[in-house]
């Protein structure tokens, strides 16, 4: 087996890493989208970089309360309390504050949803398979401008990246389980941390590399080396910035 030291920053995290890939497809997001257009692509989607299994999850802000949708979700509300200091008059009418109270965080799992309909630049219906239906604005790359990109790995069509502007409606389905994907498999592997704690899952790395396919990149012998997931066994770190590989 031969060893690289490779020069890989901050996401040299861990003390050792045993990557294998997770076998099948059945995990994988998968769905039709609609256009704007009318067009309809069909097969299995890799969402914003990160999110490429049914297990991942959709990050929005949602509305606490259906009374918050009779008003705006920020609003602002004129204070007529003030103080004086040293003669000095603060506050009053001028003075404005922010009320978020009606808006939350959250996050739905892409295997809990139905269908999702951009409704806006920045905002998105879900239909839940239980029925519920929510609403999502921004508040991450999820959806909206901020999105990096939506790829569908369409049957016919090939791969294809979207914009959100592109995107009309998303009817999600079950992913065959005989499917093929340019993705390459899913990573899955045992972390073990510095304290000797092990954690046995899926794996992403870095935030974006999630497939077989993905490329770990880094200095070695004062090159640059691109390596792609599917042919590494395991990731030791030997330094703050640098790793076995």
């Amino acid at each position: 087996m031969r060893l690289i030291k490779l020069l890989i920053g901050a996401s040299a995290a861990v003390l050792l890493l045993a990557i294998c890939s997770l076998a099948g497809t059945e995990d994988r997001i998968y769905g039709k989208i609609t256009t704007v257009d009318g067009d309809t692509f069909e097969g299995f989607i890799r969402w914003d970089k990160n999110e490429g299994g049914w297990v991942d999850v959709l990050d929005g802000n949602k509305e606490r309360t259906h009374k918050a949708k009779k008003s705006k979700r920020r609003m602002y509300r004129e204070r007529e309390s003030s103080v004086e200091i040293f003669g000095i008059k603060i506050g009053g009418s001028n003075c404005y504050i922010s009320d978020w109270s009606d808006v939350s965080q959250s996050g739905v799992r892409f295997g809990h949803i139905r269908t999702l309909e951009a409704i806006g630049d920045d905002e998105v219906l879900l239909i839940l398979k239980s029925g519920e239906e929510v609403e999502f604005e921004s508040g991450s790359t999820d959806f909206g401008d901020g999105i990096r990109e939506i790829v569908i790995e369409d049957r016919d069509e090939g791969e294809l990246e979207l914009v959100w502007d592109d995107i009309e409606m998303i009817e999600f389905s079950k992913s065959p389980a005989d499917g093929d994907s340019n993705f390459g498999e899913r990573l899955y592997g045992t972390l073990t941390t510095r304290r000797g704690e092990e954690f046995t899952g899926a794996v992403c790395w870095d935030v974006d590399e999630l497939f077989t396919t993905d490329i770990l990149d880094g200095d070695y012998k004062n090159r640059r080396r691109k390596i792609k997931f599917g042919k590494i066994d395991s990731i030791e770190r030997y330094s703050s910035s640098g790793a076995v590989i």
